[in-house]
């Protein structure tokens, strides 16, 4: 699959991921989010170092699916703070400490295992490795030195209660067949294997909106 493909067929069911993350995040904190979406975009490595102005919290996923692929997102620091202060029912803090870093994580797990149980119901097995986020004060190379030459990227807008954040989402595939198109610390796996999850192994016709993850 070029990076072309790839493009479209995540423009053509972003909506359905966002709805389920959407869901996730009201359920959690009892607020009404909004979330939308950038086009996505094809990117180049070197040229992303400098392009978003720190200071940013980083996470790297890697998700399965019959695909390998690796994300990193960057987090407005001013979110990570207002999401943990929302989950303690606290004021907000200031600065960034590990406890805010896991309570990023612990959501973050939250929701793909949301999207885990709605895909089941496509008979999709997923499985998940989250990374511990790091607090940068600005993006640099070492955040982007796993990524493999060309990528995608898409900027998300999360809101709730007047408040507005962005996060960057950058997306590439460990594939052979990923090709480009028109442009030029601690881990924690987490099978699909709890409950009634499926995890029979993805057939050939598996569902075509399972490439973004």
């Amino acid at each position: 699959m070029n990076i072309d493909e790839m493009k479209r067929r995540i423009e053509e069911n972003k909506e359905k991921y966002l709805s389920i993350i959407r869901d996730a995040l009201n359920n959690q904190f009892g607020k009404e989010f909004g979330i939308s979406s950038s086009k996505i975009e094809p990117v180049r490595t070197q040229n992303e170092v400098g392009s978003i102005e720190g200071p940013v919290v980083a996470l790297q996923l890697h998700t399965t699916t019959g695909v390998d692929n690796q994300h990193l997102f960057l987090f407005d620091p001013k979110l990570v703070l207002q999401i943990v202060a929302w989950l303690i029912e606290e004021e907000v803090d200031e600065t960034i400490t590990d406890e805010h870093l896991d309570g990023l994580k612990e959501l973050v797990n939250q929701i793909m295992g949301q999207l885990q149980s709605t895909l089941s119901g496509d008979s999709v097995s997923l499985a998940f490795e989250i990374k511990d986020p790091v607090f940068k004060e600005a993006p640099d190379s070492d955040l982007f030195r796993d990524m493999s030459g060309q990528a995608m990227k898409t900027t998300y807008t999360i809101s709730a209660e007047g408040l507005e954040y962005s996060v960057y989402h950058y997306l590439w595939m460990e594939t052979e067949d990923f090709q480009s198109g028109s442009a030029d610390q601690d881990n924690e796996i987490y099978p699909a294997d709890f409950q009634t999850f499926n995890t029979a192994s993805v057939s050939s016709d598996k569902p075509r909106n399972i490439e973004m993850l």
